[in-house]
């Protein structure tokens, strides 16, 4: 069943793209078919923009036919996986250190008769919680100095941060890049809606030039 779903779904995202190409070199070329050959018999076409409204029906026919086939096969793949990519410890912690700073400056303050300022290094990477507007880490830290002469470490009680605004944008697109560059998803799920639009925004580039 499985097999037959994903095999439907590569069916219909191609059938998308090669009717979304056609129906742009359509209106692209102004195309007018006034015969059609059909099982050895020559159809005339009365109106030209008949074929090009035909095509309009199919793409849009595929274009539903594709979306519910991607609901079955890949039901929430683009939300995880910017999801995975944004919490995962070494794209997010730089985030989480920099918001502690800004919070509590005195994590950074030197320690009794030492000159070096102290680093934060993450101890626990403990539980975080992934929300539409926000991600929680609760993590704990300490302070440390490490240098030729001496090295000082001082655990900090677990904190919770919270990152949103621009950090989480921020994550967000890096997330995105990673998922174009470095998956198949993106070419899978949202290129063929970038191939279907491509003949709508033509045609309303030619209808705006013909109103002007």
């Amino acid at each position: 069943m499985a097999d037959q779903q994903n095999e439907g779904f590569v069916r219909q995202r191609r059938n998308l793209m090669i009717v979304s190409l056609v129906l742009l070199f359509s209106e692209a070329t102004e195309l007018k078919v006034e015969k059609i050959s059909a099982f050895g018999t020559e159809l005339l076409v009365g109106q030209s923009q008949a074929v090009t409204t035909a095509l309009w029906v199919a793409a849009v026919y595929w274009l539903v036919r594709f979306y519910q086939y991607s609901r079955v096969t890949h039901e929430g793949s683009l939300r995880n996986t910017i999801q995975i990519y944004v919490v995962k410890y070494e794209v997010i912690w730089p985030v989480i250190q920099r918001r502690l700073l800004q919070n509590e400056p005195s994590l950074i303050e030197p320690f009794d008769d030492i000159k070096d300022i102290p680093t934060l290094e993450c101890t626990v990477f403990g539980s975080i919680e992934y929300r539409r507007n926000y991600v929680e880490a609760e993590v704990s830290v300490s302070r440390a100095v490490r240098n030729r002469r001496e090295s000082v470490t001082q655990d900090v009680a677990s904190r919770k941060v919270r990152v949103d605004g621009a950090d989480l944008f921020w994550l967000r697109v890096r997330a995105w890049i990673n998922l174009i560059l470095h998956t198949t998803l993106f070419t899978e799920l949202v290129f063929p809606y970038i191939v279907f639009s491509l003949p709508i925004l033509y045609a309303g580039y030619k209808a705006i030039r013909q109103l002007t």
